[in-house]
């Protein structure tokens, strides 16, 4: 019986422990700093995902605009070559024209006013290209391949002194 009273005050003690209002308050303040704790652990990784997703896109976007930089720069130096081997060949014929025929005068016209078409075209590619971003990159790039393919082909076509 003895023991029975021993268990019950035990059992009493342990239970008004359980129940202090201290201890429970003590034990919400654990726990709301430990969430507190765990929420800005949260939120700190969660920034840290974002900080490094957002430099890798902003390298992507630096490698991309290198990228079209260095595609423009080469079709520019493309088109400024072929437009200074028109006014070149232009140049060329009209000299031509000072000592030939009429008959050459009239063909050498026609091939100097098809080289100015072209010429001005590959000037019209040259502001597109100027104005063009990756977005509409593939189209530009197209035109400006079939322009200077055309544009070649008639560079070579009116070779002066041939017909």
């Amino acid at each position: 019986m003895y023991s029975n009273k021993i268990a019950t005050v035990l059992a009493i003690a342990a239970f008004a422990a359980c129940n202090n209002p201290e201890k429970a308050q003590e034990r919400a303040n654990e726990a709301r700093t430990e969430a507190r704790e765990q929420t800005d652990q949260a939120q700190r990784d969660a920034e840290q995902k974002r900080l490094t997703a957002q430099a890798e896109a902003d390298r992507k976007q630096r490698e991309a605009t290198l990228v079209l930089a260095s595609a423009k720069a080469d079709y520019k130096t493309r088109l400024d070559t072929l437009v200074a081997d028109i006014d070149g060949r232009i140049a060329d014929l009209k000299a031509k024209n000072a000592k030939t025929s009429q008959k050459m005068k009239a063909a050498n016209n026609d091939r100097i006013t098809t080289l100015a078409e072209k010429r001005s075209v590959l000037e019209n590619d040259l502001r597109q290209l100027e104005r063009a971003t990756a977005n509409d990159w593939t189209q530009v790039k197209e035109q400006l391949d079939k322009d200077i393919e055309r544009a070649r082909v008639d560079l070579a076509t009116s070779v002066v002194g041939k017909l």
